[in-house]
């Protein structure tokens, strides 16, 4: 049908006083039609193109009158070209703006009210976002098998088992939080496993390590001589005082006070594996060591290279330490906590002092020993930990002569 501006008026009024939606193609563009709403009126033009390939597709160009008929066949055509050249002419969504995996953990980091979020980003900067370029990554391109090769690298490359569960949870968490803010579609995490076995390390060496006091003391000469003041002081203070490694590694200069000849160590509770806050007075020498740490930046890190983080290499720390302490077998800094722990037994250290010492849960400890006062089991923990530092010091005077022994050859 030849389409005019009055057979248009006409069906207009058609569409209005019926009811019915109304339709009129074009004889001029073949493909364009001008659809009349029932009721409204509301006439609309789109075109039909075939896209190179055998496509077909409507694509809406306006209402009528603002787009007219001499206007509507031009576009018409257009838009029909376009097709021809195997281009959708339909106007396409913009992209979605990159959100990378970086940027998703600071974001998730930020909304994030759990206590443990800190310790939760550390585990995303230690594992996940220096893995194979992972942090530049748009989220919606990350794929189980990606999941899975993270969570291999912590299991066995580094020898973490328990580590590749925890950040299994904390990716988990991420992308069922992107999935509530509609930046993801879907949880990668979904279908990976959870690390049943003990690490390779772990089944090659049998058992669990426990480092003798002969080796402890190695690792303190080896510590002593390391350049990295950080390295130097964290791996001293494990042994002097064998907290967990993040207890250490993440400790600030508010959680330290002097007074006089005592140095109050006070941990808060959300830096705590069992989630109770936990205060030491340090023996002379781990109180000597943190006063020779240089302040560095405003966020209150003790142990840190630019102020902005705790410290974060121990990975290559050890790996050196371990060169240089030259011990028969592998060790992990987890052993340094287990080997003192045995050490401080065998020194005559009641097995609940150390219990307190190891802030283990008061479940595990039996009758009054529970519930100590603060000031009596200050007392006691901080007199176990100098009768240690003791033992431990007079270990290392014992190797340092030893090793500076040079035979006489006698002369012939």
């Amino acid at each position: 049908m030849s389409v005019t501006d009055t057979t248009i008026r006409r069906l207009i009024a058609v569409a209005r006083t019926s009811g019915a939606d109304q339709a009129i193609r074009d004889d001029r563009v073949r493909g364009l039609e001008l659809r009349v709403q029932g009721g409204s009126g509301t006439a609309s033009w789109s075109v039909r193109a075939n896209v190179k390939g055998g496509q077909r597709v409507r694509v809406d160009l306006g209402e009528y009158p603002a787009l007219g008929l001499a206007k509507a066949r031009q576009e018409g055509e257009e838009k029909k070209v376009i097709a021809r050249k195997s281009i959708d002419p339909r106007p396409q969504p913009a992209p979605r703006p990159v959100l990378t995996l970086k940027q998703a953990v600071a974001k998730f980091h930020d909304d994030s009210t759990k206590r443990s979020r800190d310790q939760e980003k550390r585990r995303f900067e230690l594992h996940v976002l220096g893995f194979e370029k992972l942090a530049e990554r748009d989220v919606a391109t990350i794929e189980r098998k990606d999941v899975a090769r993270v969570l291999a690298h912590v299991r066995n490359t580094k020898g973490l088992p328990a580590e590749a569960n925890r950040v299994r949870a904390s990716l988990s968490a991420l992308f069922n939080w992107l999935i509530q803010e509609g930046e993801a579609d879907h949880n990668p995490v979904a279908g990976t496993q959870k690390a049943t076995e003990p690490s390779l390390k772990r089944q090659q060496e049998g058992t669990a390590r426990t480092l003798s006091l002969d080796e402890l003391a190695a690792i303190w000469r080896a510590a002593e001589a390391d350049t990295s003041v950080n390295v130097s002081a964290l791996l001293r203070l494990l042994l002097l005082v064998p907290l967990r490694r993040q207890e250490w590694t993440e400790a600030r200069w508010g959680e330290v006070t002097t007074e006089g000849e005592r140095t109050l160590l006070s941990i808060p509770a959300d830096r705590m594996k069992g989630k109770r806050p936990h205060a030491l007075l340090l023996p002379p020498t781990a109180a000597s060591i943190l006063s020779t740490m240089p302040r560095v930046g405003d966020a209150g890190w003790i142990f840190t290279d630019k102020g902005n983080k705790a410290f974060a290499g121990w990975r290559r720390a050890a790996a050196r330490i371990s060169k240089a302490a030259d011990l028969a077998a592998p060790w992990t800094v987890h052993d340094i906590r287990r080997g003192v722990a045995t050490a401080m037994g065998e020194a005559g250290i009641a097995e609940s002092t150390i219990g307190r010492i190891l802030a283990h849960s008061p479940r595990t400890m039996m009758g009054v020993t529970a519930t100590y006062e603060r000031s009596q089991r200050l007392d006691e923990t901080g007199a176990a930990l100098r009768r240690w530092e003791n033992v431990l010091l007079a270990s290392v005077a014992k190797s340092q002569v030893a090793g500076n022994v040079v035979p006489i050859m006698k002369a012939g």
